[in-house]
């Protein structure tokens, strides 16, 4: 699924997804 997920995506992704709880 993410096997090729660079650094600076990931660190995207957990942001997003931190970002996504914090609103609900």
């Amino acid at each position: 699924k993410t096997k090729g997920l660079k650094g600076t995506e990931r660190k995207a992704f957990m942001k997003s997804c931190l970002s996504g709880s914090a609103a609900h």
